[in-house]
């Protein structure tokens, strides 16, 4: 015997969901039921005003004094504290940054840069792809190559300190893309 759940069941459990009343705080067209929030959620209300504010207020008129005057210098850091209470992280564990290709990009740039006699970056064939492009063009740019190898199998762990000699880093995740696994790293 299956439980089938009608339409009336369905819209039942929406009167009494808890977080109905955060739907009117974003911008939606009328009967949208809109569920992509992982690259361009939907636009909260209070965001044009909010943009109109920093624009005109904040930049417009303060000018570089906003980096003190309203916070900007450490709106990562403030950011970072309100994510880490919603993951349990302890106080100060959690920073706003870039976006972790443009992390990567920076490390490794600063790899190359401390060891300019050392060339390459070793790295796993299951690197995340953009990832792996991104750090090529770098060695390439900087004229360092030659280009990155595999360092291992994706099932094969590295070491901290085991790359090739005269690599200026090694570029390895804790999460591989392909195939999709959590890998296991010693620190070295």
């Amino acid at each position: 015997m299956t439980n089938q759940v009608s339409r009336a069941d369905l819209e039942s459990l929406d009167r009494a969901d808890p977080l109905r009343q955060f739907r009117d705080r974003f911008s939606l067209p009328n009967g949208v039921i809109y569920l992509d929030g992982n690259s361009l959620g939907a636009m909260p209300r209070a965001t044009p005003a909010r943009v109109r504010e920093v624009v005109e207020d904040e930049w417009g008129r303060d000018l570089i004094r906003s980096w003190n005057i309203n916070g900007w210098i450490d709106i990562q850091q403030r950011i970072g504290a309100k994510i880490g209470r919603l993951i349990g992280a302890c106080e100060g564990e959690t920073i706003v940054a870039d976006s972790t290709s443009i992390n990567i990009f920076k490390a490794l740039s600063a790899a190359l840069d401390l060891r300019p006699e050392r060339r390459g970056i070793p790295s796993e064939p299951a690197n995340f792809p953009p990832d792996l492009y991104l750090a090529e063009a770098l060695i390439g740019h900087l004229g360092r190559g030659p280009p990155l190898r595999p360092a291992a199998s994706p099932r094969t762990p590295v070491r901290a300190g085991s790359g090739p000699s005269g690599a200026a880093g090694v570029a390895l995740p804790r999460t591989l893309s392909r195939p999709t696994m959590i890998s296991s790293r010693a620190a070295g």
